[in-house]
């Protein structure tokens, strides 16, 4: 093992300074988003253009699930709409690691 001495790391931002371009983008996107219909444009989405709709999914939802190994995992999705027992949603069979809907 050598006993050299590593340099400071130069260049960057100070760690936990806020991304100023996140922040705002976030605020466009959020005004944009409540222009277009909201939580309707969301439902509109996701009826008409599944692989949108799940990419948008697959950001916001966690990235690894944990339990303890005892105990079966319930996942439950509330979403706001109500789903008829023919809803192509239900219906939904995996491929790979995400859904095809008929």
């Amino acid at each position: 093992m050598s006993n050299k001495r590593i340099p400071p790391k130069k260049g960057g931002s100070r760690l936990g300074k806020p991304n100023k371009v996140g922040a705002g983008l976030k605020t466009d996107l959020m005004m944009a988003y409540e222009e277009v219909g909201g939580v309707d444009y969301l439902k509109m989405v996701a009826l008409t253009d599944h692989k949108t709709f799940c990419a948008l999914l697959g950001k916001v939802l966690p990235m690894q699930v944990v339990g303890d190994g005892s105990n079966a995992l319930t996942i439950q999705v509330v979403t706001g709409i109500d789903r008829t027992p023919n809803d192509p949603v239900l219906d939904a069979k995996p491929v790979g690691k995400s859904l095809c809907l008929d």
